[in-house]
């Protein structure tokens, strides 16, 4: 069995998500119900914390740009940060990091509005 796990916690107008593990066709239907819960929440900003990301799939990367075009659709700010270096590789092969906001900490990423 794969580990993985998404953690979800409301901050003020803010909701942040942690995923850890492989983000797959097999994980990604428990990411999807999550993010679209924080889509649908009308927060001004979701914060997903890629630190634990160890692998992403291209169905992992539908279910992100779904839950960023649900977003950008209600004015929400998506973000991800901390992603390890092979995740981010990824986004940057695909040009996801010129459509999504990609941040190197937790610091960085609090100071978008």
């Amino acid at each position: 069995m794969k580990k993985f796990n998404i953690e979800y916690k409301e901050v003020d107008s803010t909701i942040r998500i942690r995923i850890i593990g492989e983000l797959d066709a097999s994980t990604c239907i428990a990411a999807e119900q999550c993010l679209k819960k924080a889509s649908a929440s009308g927060a001004k900003k979701i914060m997903i914390d890629c630190q634990e990301l160890s692998y992403i799939s291209s169905a992992g990367i539908g279910v992100l740009l779904s839950t960023y075009y649900a977003c950008s659709l209600q004015s929400t700010l998506l973000i991800l940060y901390s992603m390890p270096l092979k995740v981010k590789d990824v986004f940057e092969t695909l040009g996801l990091d010129k459509t999504l906001f990609i941040k190197g900490s937790l610091e960085e990423a609090l100071e978008l509005t």
